[in-house]
């Protein structure tokens, strides 16, 4: 038997705990392929490795554990960026515990993320979201979830639009391309996963093409080119006009 990397997110006893696995391959209806959990041996040790769990591949990790001033980075990047102080954290996520956002000073972000998801690489961006509509104004007010900055151009994903915003939307200004990932579901009041792919020789003649995904259903393919260099990536950040 050989034993798997596991990650302890959050341990329970009298209620929920939830362990991520690094599994090599379970074929679908295989009837010969097992992983096993042994459990009720008080002098077990904790040998969690999650640096094993996420390899390479990952470049950022983020559970938002609830934990301290720090959100903190799975991977072995230690991409482990200071908590904004208008940031607070939440009980009530989809899995284990979530962040709420708050305004951000425009056109600046929050939390940088490593590089990786420019013009040159395959990337994949997943993220679990619950919208929260703002009241109805006259100017437009874009609230992000992963932005790389208006100014410089590269990838952005967040609701767009006067308030209340109604739309999330996928744009690389550079070159002048918006998408929107689904309209009127922003600020609903269950999670979605959102997931963002880019194969980067996979469109026609060669261009990247995207694909957008909720809840794991299909919604959206486009050819598109990206910004070569999209500059700073941040985690939630907001600017108005």
């Amino acid at each position: 038997v050989t034993e798997l990397p596991y990650e302890i997110e959050d341990w329970d006893e009298s209620g929920y705990s939830y362990v991520w696995i690094k599994v090599p391959r379970v074929n679908k209806y295989s009837n010969v392929d097992y992983i096993y959990m042994y459990y009720n041996n008080t002098s077990a040790i904790d040998n969690q490795d999650k640096t094993a769990v996420w390899d390479d591949n990952y470049k950022t990790v983020w559970h938002m554990d609830g934990l301290g001033s720090t959100i903190n980075d799975s991977t072995q990047n230690n991409n482990s960026p200071s908590l904004p102080s208008t940031w607070t954290w939440d009980s009530g996520g989809s899995i284990s515990d979530s962040l709420e956002f708050t305004y951000q000073t425009p056109y600046t972000g929050a939390a940088m993320l490593p590089t990786g998801v420019g013009d040159s690489g395959d990337w994949t961006i997943s993220f679990w979201i619950q919208g929260e509509r703002m009241g109805s104004g006259s100017t437009w007010n874009d609230q992000l979830i992963v932005t790389s900055g208006r100014s410089t151009g590269g990838l952005m994903i967040g609701a767009f639009g006067k308030p209340p915003e109604s739309r999330i939307r996928y744009t690389d200004y550079n070159n002048n391309m918006e998408r929107d990932l689904d309209e009127n579901i922003f600020g609903g009041n269950g999670f979605d996963l959102y997931t963002l792919s880019k194969d980067r020789n996979g469109g026609s003649g060669g261009i990247p093409r995207f694909n957008i995904y909720r809840n794991g259903s299909h919604r959206d393919t486009f050819d598109q080119p990206q910004d070569s260099s999209p500059g700073t990536i941040y985690l939630g950040s907001e600017f108005g006009n």
